[in-house]
């Protein structure tokens, strides 16, 4: 539990997981251990369960990890969370390849709203505005499973990361191919992209590349190894205001991406996830619209990939993120 000193805490961390009658073994993870190696991707990797259900108060932030409040929210300023939820819970399916059942504290003026059955990143979600309770329902079937929303809100606060060590730049956007690389010490990160016509940049155009490779401390207690490699939806030319509200990048509903292509090597992370976020729903992007794929580099790390399958417009965040925690 993050920052609820209150709450007794056991020596070592334990696994929880229980069996069903239909076939399923699920593990029970409760809210930020969703970002720790030990115990939630080892109970995939060692205790090959199918799903994780996840009883969550999650925060929501832009555009990728945790920062500080900028409007004084005390309860913020306390509890710092990673991702809006959907996109935190979604991105966590799609990179450990497994179910996930998520149920979310639904309280927007704080930022803490999103639940969904996930199966391997597609999704049924719901993204709420008002303070109230529902109950969300999914037939899963392994072969027919589409992505959607049962409701959603642009709505819910948002808090902004400090991206004031992130390395950035912006880009040009034109029907032509563009290529970018850009490396953080040893972590290097590429895009490719193009737009279709009438999505060439303009003023008020700020796709950056962002890219990180450092540690972070969460809180003053939980240090954290971060490498991150992708393209957000920027308010202006400031990095900063990459972390802004989706309300002041609205231009994003009006490109459409005919390539975008991410690549990047990873090392010493414990999960690589696929971090992705569409403005005109405030939710994450279809997996049904993009491919998520490694491959072994050597030893050392592994190179991961992010394609962009369909023309899709509306891309807030699109970036693949690597958590460790030591």
């Amino acid at each position: 539990m993050f920052g609820e000193i209150a709450l007794n805490q056991t020596v070592n961390a334990e696994h929880s997981i229980f069996k069903t009658d239909f076939g399923m073994t699920f593990g029970v993870v409760t809210c930020f251990d969703l970002m720790f190696n030990t115990p939630t991707v080892e109970l995939v990797k060692n205790f090959n369960v199918n799903g994780i259900v996840f009883p969550t108060a999650w925060f929501s932030e832009l555009p990728f990890l945790t920062g500080k409040n900028t409007q004084g929210n005390s309860l913020l300023n306390t509890y710092f969370y990673l991702f809006i939820a959907a996109q935190a819970q979604a991105a966590w399916s799609f990179g450990m390849e497994v179910d996930l059942l998520a149920a979310g504290y639904n309280f927007p003026q704080s930022g803490s709203t999103g639940s969904g059955v996930y199966q391997n990143g597609r999704f049924n979600a719901m993204i709420l505005s008002d303070e109230e309770s529902k109950l969300l329902v999914a037939n899963v079937n392994k072969n027919e499973y589409h992505s959607h929303l049962t409701s959603y809100s642009c709505g819910y606060f948002t808090s902004e990361e400090n991206l004031n060590n992130y390395m950035s730049k912006e880009l040009t956007l034109t029907e032509d191919v563009q290529t970018e690389s850009m490396c953080f010490g040893d972590f290097c990160c590429q895009i490719e992209y193009s737009v279709l016509p009438n999505s060439e940049a303009s003023e008020n155009v700020h796709y950056q590349m962002l890219v990180f490779n450092d540690y972070r401390t969460h809180a003053e207690t939980y240090r954290g190894r971060l490498q991150v490699c992708g393209i957000v939806a920027c308010s202006s030319s400031d990095k900063q205001s990459c972390a802004h509200n989706f309300s002041k990048s609205q231009y994003s509903k009006n490109v459409k991406f005919s390539s975008l292509n991410l690549k990047a090597n990873f090392s010493s992370i414990a999960a690589v996830l696929p971090n992705t976020l569409e403005s005109n729903y405030c939710g994450p992007i279809r997996s049904e619209q993009y491919k998520f794929s490694s491959q072994n580099f050597n030893k050392e790390s592994d190179e991961y990939h992010m394609q962009l399958f369909h023309k899709t417009g509306a891309v807030h965040t699109f970036a693949l993120y690597g958590h460790g925690f030591e």
